[in-house]
């Protein structure tokens, strides 16, 4: 996707005024999903898409993904993860906003170690993400979810491992 600002008070004759931006990390900031180039890399992408396409609650699937990373490094996983690009103008758009003032945040559902990364190489002012549990520099196949109340009824949202909607109220 190609990023660019624009002015929507220009457009609309409202006086509003942005204060945060909220983005997605995955296919948003960055040109790739984490975990289907980390799977490429490591040779899991069936079981990866057997996960995906399984009926599965959303917050079970990231469960499930998570223990495809047992055992792996640290360094491994952000040597990976770094070969994603940013997408077009992610940096340039970040700055912009930056520079009028807006604060920045992402939400992912994608973990931690990788959302910090993008926060700081980005400057951006908060990052929310679950966390993959490390144990002696390898992913012990756990994760801890930012939403820690999932499964709510009626509520589409809790049914993910982050809703970024609190992330927004938060």
């Amino acid at each position: 996707r190609q990023m660019c600002i624009r002015d929507r008070r220009k457009n609309t004759g409202s006086d509003m005024t942005y204060k945060l931006v909220l983005f997605d990390m995955d296919g948003t900031l960055l040109n790739g999903r984490t975990v289907f180039v980390i799977a490429r890399e490591r040779g899991f992408e069936g079981e990866l898409q057997d996960i995906m396409n399984s009926d599965m609650k959303p917050y079970e699937k990231t469960e499930r993904i998570a223990m495809l990373l047992a055992g792996m490094t640290v360094e491994d996983f952000m040597s990976i993860f770094r070969t994603i690009p940013f997408n077009r103008n992610a940096e340039y758009v970040v700055g912009e906003l930056k520079r009028r003032g807006v604060k920045t945040a992402l939400a992912t559902d994608s973990y931690h170690l990788a959302a910090f990364d993008v926060q700081r190489r980005l400057g951006i002012d908060h990052a929310f993400a679950n966390e993959i549990v490390v144990h002696e520099n390898r992913f012990t196949g756990e994760v801890r979810m930012h939403n820690k109340h999932p499964v709510k009824e009626g509520d589409e949202c809790r049914m993910h491992s982050i809703c970024k909607r609190d992330v927004l109220l938060h």
